[in-house]
This record gives C-alpha cells, structure tokens and sequence, in this order.
C-alpha cells in the first residue's frame, strides 16, 4: 500500500544520501582544504574532524553494511508475487513474473540507477 510507497521512497533518499557522502569525502580528500575553508566553512570542519586517523575508512563500512541492508530492503519491499492471473494489469508470461518480479531484479535496477549511480555522478561533478 502507500506505507510501502513511503518507506520505498525514504530508503531510495537515504541510499542517494550514502552514495553522495561517499563521493564528497573522496572527492574532498584529494583538494586542498584551504581552497573551501571560507567559502563552506561547514564543510571544512567536518573535513577535518573526517580526516583525522581512520574515520574515513571507518565510515565507508559502516556506510557499505548500511548500503548492503537496505538494498535488500528495497528488494523485498518492491518483490511482487502474483500468484493467480488476475492480479496483473495486462497478462505477464510466467517466466517474466519469476526472473523479473519475484526475485526483485527489476527493482533492484531502479534503486541501482536512482538511488546509487545517480548520486554518485552528481557527487562526483559537485563535491
């Protein structure tokens, strides 16, 4: 139903959030900090705090497992079982229904797309 819809949606936002905040820290450890230190003063604080020691690399497993967990989420949450013929719009060949729509394939491309390479390249042109 619609609470499907909405936690669908809210998990796309948070894996496009992951994947932006994995491109930024990267793409921020490789410039120079003076040359955002006063034009994002924000960012250059957190910068600093993310580059002391480890914390980086610390972030990105926990931001892989955390990534990891709600793919398969968004797997099941989107996986759709029709059981009879009649709980599809238009007639869907068997074969269709169980690579495509039972095993959550389908929906694992639109999160891959939408909420993970999408972020990455926007990311990636503007850390």
């Amino acid at each position: 139903g619609w609470a499907s819809l909405i936690i669908f949606i809210m998990v796309l936002f948070l894996l496009g959030v992951m994947e932006g905040l994995q491109i930024a820290l990267v793409e921020l450890k490789r410039q120079e900090p003076e040359s955002y230190k006063n034009s994002h003063p924000k960012a250059y604080k957190l910068g600093q705090y993310a580059m002391k020691g480890d914390n980086v690399e610390r972030f990105l497993m926990g931001r892989q497992v955390f990534v990891v967990c709600c793919v398969f989420f968004a797997a099941k949450l989107t996986t759709i079982h029709g059981n009879s013929e009649s709980g599809f719009l238009f007639y869907v060949p068997d074969w269709v229904q169980a690579l495509f729509l039972e095993t959550g394939l389908l929906a694992c491309v639109v999160v891959v797309i939408l909420a993970q390479l999408m972020p990455q390249i926007v990311a990636s042109l503007y850390p």
